[in-house]
């Protein structure tokens, strides 16, 4: 298994201030289900949740006559209808079932037997706003915009629906947000391993934005006893084994026993140790992900303490920290 040690913050600053490279934290949403703003669920269905400005047709019969309307949810909810026992009704946050059901027990007092049926023809009360690499494919309602959310959706298939991803997609990194909240979701996941984590149930008002993979990569620091030390900036956080093969490889002097990731920035930095012996003999706990910010070096000797680790960091430490800022004022740009 690889160990941790937690860093002396003091310790640590000394070297290591040109690594503050942060990702800002996320937020838990709140419930996908309850409360959802776009749907209700009446008798165990999920069924679309009628707003301002969608339009119903609504059909009555009575055992006398039969009769159709096509009405216009006004801005307080409420539809008006020019029959008898009826007139105005609560239509807004309802289902087309609950308002169904409401309409025949306001006609119970003067029928015997009424029967109503709800259709809601255009849903528009409910919007979700799609930003970036999605697909305009020429067909209505297609790429970046704002659409009709028609009740319970699901990310994918929102995204989908409205023209899918674009070859430039970032699919690790989609961002929903929601009231003042943020969070990262992993489209591949959710396509590939039909991971339902990472594939939210929308509400009325989120922003999804999918980012570009040349605006979202990440960059990750190796250096020490590799083919091409450096700056690797990549689209998603990688296992350490791949991380070394895109630097090359370690070389033949490499000290397999312990390669050292320095993780996270000033205030909880920790130090990671892979054994690759261990890992090429098949233990896979020793391929951890490393992450955006993450240094990692492979040195000649075993490193005995942070000290070693430090001084083994020293020599590097100028060229890496030229080629980061380069690196990002290049990103800014």
């Amino acid at each position: 298994m690889p160990w941790s040690i937690a860093v002396p913050k003091r310790t640590l600053a000394a070297w290591m201030t040109w690594a503050a490279i942060s990702t800002p934290a996320g937020f838990a949403l709140a419930s996908q289900e309850d409360g959802n703003q776009a749907f209700t669920t009446s008798r165990g269905i999920a069924e679309y949740r009628i707003g301002a400005d969608d339009e119903l047709r609504i059909r009555i019969w009575t055992g006398l006559e039969a009769r159709e309307y096509q009405v216009v949810v006004q801005a307080d909810g409420n539809v008006f209808l020019p029959f008898v026992g009826l007139a105005s009704l609560e239509a807004g946050d309802r289902s087309a079932l609950e308002l169904r059901d409401q309409i025949v027990e306001r006609l119970r007092s003067s029928y015997r037997e009424p029967v109503a049926e709800v259709i809601v023809t255009k849903k528009v009360a409910r919007l979700v706003t799609v930003m970036g690499e999605v697909r305009n494919t020429g067909r209505e309602e297609t790429g970046p915009g704002r659409y009709p959310l028609p009740g319970r959706v699901r990310l994918v298939d929102f995204i989908t629906e409205h023209g899918g991803l674009t070859d430039e997609a970032d699919l690790s990194r989609t961002q929903i947000m929601r009231g003042g909240e943020s969070q990262v979701y992993n489209l591949s996941r959710a396509i590939f391993q039909n991971d339902p984590s990472q594939n939210p149930v929308l509400d009325a008002g989120d922003l999804v934005l999918v980012p570009a993979l040349s605006t979202s990569s990440r960059k990750i620091m190796i250096f020490g006893e590799v083919g091409e030390a450096g700056l690797l900036e990549v689209s998603d956080n990688i296992p350490l084994s791949e991380a070394v093969a895109r630097a090359g490889g370690l070389t033949k002097d490499a000290h397999k026993s312990g390669v050292v990731v320095v993780r996270g920035g000033l205030d909880k930095p920790v130090l990671l140790t892979s054994n690759w012996e261990a890992l090429q003999k098949g233990d896979l706990s020793q391929n951890f992900l490393v992450q955006d910010g993450d240094m990692i070096f492979v040195g000649r000797r075993k490193l005995a303490s942070f000290t070693d680790v430090m001084h083994a960091f020293a020599l590097p430490l100028s060229a890496i920290y030229t080629t980061l800022l380069i690196s990002n004022a290049a990103g800014t740009n």
